[in-house]
């Protein structure tokens, strides 16, 4: 029988969940099967959420706030959805409205990660000059030497 769980993460115990945990119920996600997480979006070791990939099933959908809850790089995105996708399981995401059910989703979803490795290229291009004009002008950063 198809089951539906929901993956909620914030990158640090501090952080609340309770915004994700919300949105996921009124989704009509059991508060029962949702998998909780305090863990950097960057990390590839996430034991909650390797634990729960592994546990589901052809006909699952597995539903996320957004889909930087389950990682911030293109390349962990998309063999993340291609595993899902190889093992039968859905993947939704709330606030982008994607369903990998479908093959709109499917492509979707590689976009939006496409995307979201651009921005964060641009952001490292954009620190990388503002570091090289700094120290063009003779300021070198760090702590200031006495």
């Amino acid at each position: 029988m198809a089951m539906t769980f929901g993956y909620a993460r914030v990158s640090t115990a501090g952080q609340t969940l309770d915004s994700q945990l919300d949105q996921l119920v009124a989704a009509n996600v059991d508060r029962q099967k949702i998998k909780v997480e305090a863990a950097s979006g960057a990390r590839d070791d996430r034991p909650v959420l390797t634990e729960l990939i592994e546990h589901l099933q052809e006909g699952d959908t597995i539903v996320v706030t957004k889909l930087d809850r389950l990682g911030r790089s293109v390349g962990h995105l998309i063999d993340l959805t291609t595993r899902l996708d190889a093992r039968g399981v859905a993947l939704r995401s709330l606030s982008e409205q994607i369903n990998t059910s479908t093959v709109a989703g499917r492509v979707m979803v590689h976009m939006l990660a496409v995307l979201a490795q651009m921005e964060r290229n641009l952001i490292r291009e954009s620190t990388v000059a503002g570091l090289a004009a700094a120290r063009a002008r003779g300021r070198t950063g760090g702590v200031p030497q006495s």
